[in-house]
């Protein structure tokens, strides 16, 4: 799957077949748009635009669930990649939640440490 963010209608027809009845730790086209504009204003500050193909994330808006959540929580997570065209959609699932909005995949190589990367998006 391949699909570029600017196209919101196809985003949202997408994101919504994977979650289908689910009601919470949902998310939509728009929060996606607003979750890549946070890790812009993060990667213009470490690297220069042309770097940053080929950079991956796996974002959510799942939050945090209470520790005395019986069973796991799962949330709806958007693959997104950096191309020379712009961000792409390259995965939607539904996957057990974890802590944060924001999870690196692969990083444009700013640093020789990975976990001096990851430390970047918490």
């Amino acid at each position: 799957m391949k699909i570029n963010t600017a196209k919101i209608s196809e985003l949202d027809k997408v994101i919504s077949e994977v979650e289908g009845k689910s009601s919470k730790r949902t998310i939509n086209a728009d929060e996606v748009l607003r979750l890549i504009k946070k890790i812009e204003e993060t990667l213009s500050v470490i690297a220069p635009k042309s770097e940053w193909v080929g950079s991956e994330f796996k974002v959510t808006t799942g939050g945090k669930v209470a520790s005395s959540y019986f069973g796991t929580a799962n949330a709806t997570f958007v693959t997104i990649k950096r191309f020379t065209s712009g961000w792409f959609v390259t995965d939607v699932e539904r996957s057990p939640l974890k802590s944060r909005d924001i999870y690196p995949v692969r990083l444009p190589k700013l640093s020789k440490s990975h976990r001096h990367q990851i430390s970047i998006f918490n």
